[in-house]
């Protein structure tokens, strides 16, 4: 037995040691804009009086794990008829300023409080679950976690599960059910848009339905679902319209992605100029 007890509490150590690298390796990340970001912010019209835009390309790097890649990230804004709703904005080119911000989790990758000071103003309210308030303690954040809804001027916001199945090694997880990082599905103006946060195709998400617009993480290599499993959802829960994100640019997996979704679902890809 002795051996064994040796072998567990070695793999536990190893584990801590892991995942207190795998944090200080994240806070390290910087995050610019790139030079392979489309000069026209991409927007697309959803419903009468909401469209959808994409902020665009960052460069990306990670000490020892991500070396300065071009990475399509998880920011959007979506304009409706009363109000400006950023989710995860980073590297905002905008100056146009936020009534509601809604953060899926605490990642320097989707919370950067440089933009988040950039686009907030005094009544804006900032959305998030609360690992996210905990890192932005001079902001007031209404909390919200997984199976939350919360009503924000013309919009409905409800929070959905996002969180790894897959490890990345050694057991570790990038983002841990635990942590009670967000989705978000939002409602307004007739249409419903599903923003998934960093997540693996996970089993809450057979709870999801009539999307008219799904945002979703493609080309995950066990940080977030792959692309086959991103047009699985697709094809199994039929969005109207889908646009992948949060993946490298310069790879074939967009179009990978668009070859696998199934008609009717919509293939828009933001990471390049609107097709003449």
């Amino acid at each position: 037995m002795l051996p064994v007890r040796k072998a567990f509490y070695v793999r536990i150590i190893l584990l801590s040691l892991s995942v207190a690298l795998f944090g200080f390796l994240a806070g390290c990340t910087t995050v610019v804009q790139s030079d392979k970001r489309v000069d026209t912010t991409r927007s697309i019209r959803i419903a009468p009086n909401t469209t959808v835009s994409a902020l665009g390309a960052v460069n990306m790097h990670v000490p020892l794990l991500v070396d300065h890649v071009d990475l399509f990230p998880s920011g959007f804004m979506i304009r409706t008829a009363e109000s400006i709703v950023y989710i995860d904005p980073l590297v905002v080119d905008s100056a146009v300023p936020a009534d509601y911000i809604l953060i899926t989790h605490d990642h320097a990758d989707h919370l950067s409080l440089p933009d988040i000071k950039r686009i907030h103003q005094e009544r804006t309210v900032i959305v998030g679950p609360p690992i996210v308030a905990k890192k932005l303690e001079n902001y007031t954040v209404k909390e919200i976690k997984p199976g939350e809804r919360i009503k924000l001027g013309d919009i409905q916001c409800e929070a959905v599960p996002a969180y790894n199945t897959n490890a990345l090694f050694l057991g570790i997880r990038a983002h841990r059910k635990s942590e009670h990082h967000v989705g978000y599905i939002i409602t307004t103006d007739g249409a419903r848009i599903y923003h998934a946060g960093d997540t693996d195709f996970i089993p809450e998400m057979k709870e999801i339905s009539n999307i008219t617009l799904a945002l979703l993480p493609i080309a995950g290599a066990k940080l977030t679902m792959s692309t086959e499993e991103a047009a699985s959802f697709v094809n199994r829960f039929r969005p109207k319209m889908v646009v992948p994100m949060h993946y490298q640019m310069g790879t074939d997996e967009p179009e990978k992605f668009m070859r696998l979704v199934e008609e009717p679902t919509k293939v828009v890809l933001m990471d390049r100029p609107a097709p003449k």
